[in-house]
């Protein structure tokens, strides 16, 4: 900075001196004062007062230029390798054109749907009945012999209330008026031929018809029996009577041993 200041000053000042020392002019007092016209006339640069100590003769000699330094030869550039020739494009086969889209077919109008039919509401299903359960062989023929005992017990109320053969003075005429009737109205009711070889098979014969008449109008269960269970039932009553009017009974006089 010092150095930039000082050089266009002190040129300045030594150029003013300069000048100075070869025109100057007297002004008639001799004293070589006066000044010329054209000094008078150039403006006169006003310097700054700068001490003849701080002040350093410039050099008019120009600094040396600093050397620079040598170019730098520049590096030869690399060769760059030869291009590799393209490939040759192969040309690409002829699109062919899109097809035409085809027509569409104009469908036929739908039918509107049918109207579902209306469910018919099923009936009620009944319950299933309960199996019934089949009963065996031997609870089978007990099942039948307990209701030809009953019908036998209707039998005997019946001859009970109707009929007087039943009641003979002695326990043996007693068992042989009920074995007699009773087996000529078994043969009766199951169609067997009736054999009347006595005059007691007669007798015996005549109750026994009254007495078969009598079961099937009063009794209709009897002619749905088959032989078998008629022989069965007649039989039954038959044992029933017995117990009952000769076995049982309370009158003394049937086993007395003058009778």
């Amino acid at each position: 900075m010092y150095n930039a200041i000082r050089s266009p000053l002190m040129q300045l000042a030594k150029d003013d001196i300069r000048v100075g020392s070869h025109n100057a002019a007297s002004n008639g007092n001799g004293n070589g004062n006066g000044k010329s016209k054209s000094n008078l006339d150039a403006p006169v640069a006003i310097s700054t007062f700068i001490p003849a100590a701080a002040v350093k003769p410039a050099s008019s000699t120009p600094a040396p230029a600093a050397k620079s330094a040598p170019a730098s030869t520049p590096a030869p550039a690399a060769k760059s390798a030869p291009a590799s020739t393209p490939a040759p494009v192969a040309k690409s086969a002829p699109v062919a054109p899109a097809p035409a889209p085809a027509p569409v077919a104009k469908s036929a109008p739908v039918a509107p749907a049918p109207a579902p039919a209306p469910v018919a509401k099923s009936a009620p299903v009944a319950p299933a009945p309960a199996p019934i359960p089949v009963p065996s062989t031997q609870e089978r023929a007990e099942e039948i012999t307990s209701y030809i005992r009953e019908r036998a017990e209707e039998i005997t109320k019946l001859i009970q209330e109707r009929c007087l053969w039943q009641f003979h003075s002695r326990a043996w005429d007693r068992e042989e008026n009920i074995n007699g009737v009773l087996t000529k109205t078994s043969e009766i009711l199951t169609g067997k031929n009736v054999t009347l070889e006595t005059l007691i098979d007669r007798g015996f014969y005549a109750d026994g018809k009254i007495l078969a008449y009598d079961l099937t109008t009063k009794f209709s269960w009897l002619n749905q029996m088959d032989n078998e269970q008629k022989k069965t039932v007649i039989e039954f009553a038959r044992e029933r009577l017995l117990e009952i009017v000769v076995t049982n009974s309370l009158n003394g006089e049937l086993h007395h041993s003058l009778y």
